[in-house]
């Protein structure tokens, strides 16, 4: 029993020994795998496995990498008992690999049998001799000497390779020894070579990562199915991908979705990464549009390149281009703006040469924009005629000025165009490299420019006219209240005093004078009222001779004054209008020789013109008075011939002519259906040339001597401010045989008739007066009695300008001066209709 025990004791022992030492033996195995499987050093690998095979109780060693896959396999054959010890390996806290391990089991059998041996045939000193025996062999030839390699194991483990392993015992620890330490030098040779190795890839990776990091480029690794390997923090940010986020996410990710142009996702297959590991091929600089989180859409410039490494995809570099595709979208509108703008645009380079042009400069010049670019500017003006722009402008502008200039240029389809030509310097970097020079065609707006003040200058001469005629009339009221005097008084002159005598002669050359006077008056009173007289029945010839009369005084000594006057036709028409028309042409031909005199002849005839005469000047055939005013000055140039009948056209200078002369003598000899023509010499003279059509009935001229007067008995209440006037109708009408009452006031009118309104047959009244105006005196007589006749009378007003004499609320309008024969036969009338008898 003490020997089975003792058996028993001794296997355990050594069996907790023998377990214990494997398991060192497979730390030490899984240890310095460590490195070979982080370097996937195969060679390595194999190696230890063969030196583990050595030790005769390791049966088997199987290595794997991280992922299980069998790596290097080492087997002795087998028993059906045995140990497996399985260490994880990992390097620098990464699990790179496991290990399993095989070893023989423990085998107790020589020590039992051994044992019970003993026990059965010796005595227990021999027993326990051998028992001291068997100790001592075994701790001095197998302990001591397993501890020391035990030892020498764990030091070489550490890396202490320079401690000497000696063992005593048999041949076979000799012999393991020398093997542990030839194994411990190539391992320390080795591990000295992994050590430096593994010092380059440190600094390889650093290089690598920081590289990977830094460079300003995204970059991601996919595999084969489009998964995110790896990216960098570039990458991460123009994505909004956190680098612990990236590991699950699929290229599919919403974020990074390529879209067209129209916003609409582009298909999974048509992406550059796709087609790179399809096609197997790089494929670079493809500009794709992307949208981030907040809906902005931003560009980035793709390459693609399959990695060509087992469970590897592609390497996608990407770079944002947005800044520069907005400069490209922005240089793209400058150039559209820049070529369809109506300014002609240029760039020209420090050696005048053509670098840009737009289309419209090339469409002036007839020619295509390629014509220019690279052309020196001369070169192009020798070619095209032209010399728009000049090196001495470039130059100019080339020393830093910017300026402006306007011409006239001549283009092939356009002809001449005023041009606003500006010089801008071309900097770049501080540094002139050209000249910017835009054109910009004014020739419309200068014509613009001109027609406006053209057209202020017509107004500024219309208001003036007006109130030239406004003036006019004011002065025409009171001139023609003095000529009513004049006339009265010379009229009544004339019926007292002797026939034939030389005072009758005197008061009748006043009386044609006033005459004369009153004409020349009405003629004002044209322009002041702004409209036409009726038209009646005008001797051309009387007007002629009057305003020959009238002109001579002003034209100068040197000029001679020819006429020849044979016409005896009549013509309707306006007898202000047309004297207008013989004064414009008379005055326009002295004008033209006021400076070198010469002869100024007017001459009129009856002359009748056939169909083909009449129809070749736009006229109906028929009698016509033929008007011709000629002059012997320097004519009228060609080229302005055809605008001297338009309004304002007027070759004098400034302040020596309004321009209307002409133009109204136009359209009067127009308005009265006849023709203007013109000829004329330069140097030799003009001749204008007037047909009016002829009346088909002729009328007697009037007399302007007095004619019998025809009187009434009548109450007649006179009223005018002017006291000349009513004493002189009193004393006119009194010897007529009229009962009449004179005052100058009209409110004192209103007085006499409202106490008497039965008193009086009829009412004269002046309409422009003091306190209260005649029409306004008619309506409150009016009211007062209805039936009341009245008769206004007028120098000029602008009341009753355009206005019938119903309106007025008269029975008759006379204008002021007029005779005592008109006033006369004016009351008869009115009077008469009325009803009231004669005294």
């Amino acid at each position: 029993m003490i020997s089975v025990c003792y058996s028993y004791f001794l296997i355990s022992k050594e069996k907790n020994h023998y377990i214990a030492q494997i398991n060192e033996e497979a730390d030490f195995f899984a240890d310095k795998l460590a490195l070979s499987l982080w370097k996937y050093d195969v060679t390595s690998m194999n190696y230890l496995g063969n030196m583990a095979m050595g030790l005769g109780h390791v049966q088997s060693i199987s290595i794997f990498d991280e992922s299980s896959t069998l790596l290097s396999s080492h087997e002795n054959v087998q028993g059906r008992d045995h140990i497996t010890l399985h260490r994880d390996i990992s390097y620098q806290g990464h699990q790179v690999g496991s290990l399993d391990v095989t070893f023989a089991p423990f085998d107790a059998g020589p020590i039992w049998v051994r044992t019970m041996l003993a026990a059965g045939g010796l005595l227990v000193p021999i027993l326990v001799l051998s028992v001291l025996v068997v100790m001592f062999i075994v701790h001095h030839y197998l302990s001591l000497p397993l501890n020391e390699l035990l030892a020498y194991i764990q030091s070489v483990s550490e890396g202490h390779y320079g401690r000497v392993l000696s063992l005593k015992g048999g041949l076979e620890m000799v012999s393991i020894g020398r093997s542990m330490q030839n194994l411990s030098r190539e391992l320390q040779c080795r591990e000295e070579r992994l050590h430096e190795q593994e010092r380059e890839l440190k600094e390889n990776l650093l290089k690598y990562k920081t590289l990977f990091s830094t460079i300003p480029m995204g970059i991601v690794v996919t595999d084969p199915q489009g998964k995110i390997l790896e990216l960098n923090p570039h990458y991460e940010k123009i994505f909004g991908i956190a680098r612990n986020e990236h590991v699950p996410r699929a290229k599919a990710d919403k974020r990074l979705e390529v879209l067209r142009s129209d916003g609409t996702p582009v298909p999974p297959e048509e992406c550059t990464e796709v087609k790179a590991l399809r096609e197997n091929r790089i494929i670079a600089g493809r500009d794709v549009m992307h949208r981030d989180a907040n809906g902005n859409i931003f560009w980035l410039d793709v390459t693609a390149a399959p990695i060509p490494l087992e469970d590897y995809g592609v390497v996608v570099v990407i770079s944002d281009v947005t800044e520069r595709k907005i400069l490209e979208e922005d240089l793209q509108a400058y150039k559209y703006m820049v070529s369809s703008s109506n300014d002609l645009m240029l760039l020209i380079d420090a050696d005048h040469r053509y670098r840009i042009v737009n289309d419209t400069f090339a469409a002036y010049r007839k020619r295509d924009v390629l014509d220019f670019i690279g052309i020196r500017v001369q070169d192009v003006n020798k070619r095209f005629d032209h010399e728009g722009i000049t090196d001495k402008d470039i130059d100019r502008c080339l020393q830093g000025e910017s300026f402006r200039c306007q011409s006239w240029i001549e283009y092939p389809d356009k002809g001449k165009r005023y041009m606003d030509i500006s010089f801008q310097p071309y900097t770049d970097r501080e540094t002139i490299r050209g000249v910017v020079v835009e054109g910009r065609d004014i020739t419309d707006v200068m014509q613009e420019r001109e027609e406006r003040e053209k057209l202020r200058k017509q107004l500024v001469q219309a208001q003036k006219m007006e109130s030239i005629g406004t003036l006019a009339g004011g002065i025409a009221h009171d001139f023609n209240n003095i000529l009513a005097s004049i006339l009265g008084y010379a009229e009544l002159s004339l019926h007292s005093v002797e026939p034939g005598s030389n005072l009758e002669k005197y008061l009748n050359m006043v009386y044609s004078a006033a005459i004369r006077a009153k004409d020349l008056v009405s003629q004002i009173l044209v322009f002041a009222r702004k409209s036409d007289e009726e038209l009646r029945p005008i001797r051309v010839a009387s007007l002629a001779k009057e305003v020959l009369k009238l002109i001579r005084s002003s034209v100068p000594s040197t000029i001679e004054i020819r006429s020849r006057i044979t016409s005896d036709f009549l013509v309707k028409g306006d007898a202000t209008r047309i004297h207008q028309v013989l004064m414009n042409l008379l005055t326009n031909a002295y004008q033209a020789m006021e400076d070198d005199g010469g002869i100024m002849e007017m001459n009129l005839s009856d002359e009748h013109l056939a169909e083909d005469a009449a129809a070749s000047r736009g006229l109906r055939p028929g009698d016509y008075v033929r008007i011709t005013v000629s002059d012997t000055g320097q004519g009228i140039p060609p080229e302005i011939m055809d605008n001297i009948f338009e309004p304002y056209f007027t070759t004098k200078k400034q302040g020596g002519g309004t321009g209307m002369g002409l133009a109204l003598t136009h359209s009067i000899v127009k308005n009265h259906g006849g023709t203007v023509e013109v000829q004329s010499r330069q140097g030799q003279g003009t001749v204008f040339t007037v047909f009016l059509p002829a009346m088909e009935t002729r009328v007697a001229e009037k007399s302007s001597k007095p004619v019998p007067l025809e009187g009434g008995s009548e109450r007649i209440l006179f009223v005018d401010d002017e006291p000349a006037i009513t004493t002189m109708v009193r004393d006119f009408l009194e010897k007529l045989g009229y009962t009449i009452m004179v005052t100058n006031s009209s409110l004192e009118a209103l007085n006499m008739f409202t106490s008497r309104p039965e008193a009086f047959d009829l009412v004269i009244s002046d309409v422009t007066m003091p306190e209260m105006t005649g029409d306004k005196l008619i309506r409150r007589l009016l009211e007062i009695r209805p039936d009341i006749p009245v008769i206004l009378c007028t120098g000029y007003s602008s009341k009753v300008l355009g206005k019938s004499v119903s309106e007025l609320g008269a029975r008759a309008l006379m204008n002021k001066p007029f005779v005592n024969a008109d006033l006369a036969g004016t009351i008869r009338k009115v009077l008469d209709e009325h009803g009231s008898s004669r005294g």
